[in-house]
């Protein structure tokens, strides 16, 4: 009897830690993480036609995440990315289609899609100008130890400086960027982690 109760109450447990886990934390979400990583990176040197957030690339990017030729497409990017993995794999994305850091890290708060592990490559950050509606977001890619990251981040100038304030950029860039300080005067909002 005291097996049964054993095993019954090993059953329920294991049906718990199922029934709670995020399904956005499972090995195949991590793959689709990974492979979203990929194809953000493959786009690095993409740049904008006339300085304008315009652009075949970078319209392409924009019309993925329902936004116009002219806005900001820093979070367009990493969508952009997503559902053109999701298509390619049959999956249905759950990802809202929109160009704004806010409006996907609010999303990300609601449905408790916040990364709560350590960062991982393929997680989406996004900063926030304090008390304003203006944002940025980037993909990380590599850590390198300290809060330090690679990252893939579009509508950026390359080579500008680590801590600076970059939006409207002109290009996809690979940056390094510690997420432990602020970004020029944005702080960090939100590190959402990968699902389907």
């Amino acid at each position: 009897m005291r097996a049964v109760m054993i095993i019954w109450l090993l059953c329920a447990c294991a049906a718990i830690v199922t029934a709670i886990t995020p399904r956005w934390h499972t090995p195949e979400s991590r793959l689709h993480a990974m492979e979203r990583l990929r194809l953000s990176a493959s786009q690095v040197g993409a740049r904008e036609r006339t300085g304008r957030n315009d652009g075949p690339l970078v319209e392409a990017y924009l019309r993925a995440a329902g936004a116009r030729r002219g806005d900001p497409w820093c979070m367009a990017l990493p969508v952009w990315a997503h559902r053109r993995v999701a298509d390619s794999i049959g999956l249905k994305s759950v990802w809202p289609t929109t160009a704004s850091t806010q409006t996907f890290a609010a999303w990300a708060e609601r449905l408790g899609r916040l990364a709560t592990a350590p960062p991982q490559p393929g997680d989406v950050i996004v900063w926030r100008v304090p008390g304003q509606w203006q944002g940025h977001a980037e993909t990380l890619e590599r850590f390198l130890g300290h809060g330090w990251w690679t990252t893939i981040a579009g509508n950026v100038t390359s080579g500008a400086r680590t801590t600076a304030a970059i939006r409207d950029g002109g290009g996809c860039s690979r940056m390094r960027r510690n997420i432990n300080h602020p970004l020029g005067r944005m702080f960090v909002r939100a590190l959402i982690a990968p699902q389907p």
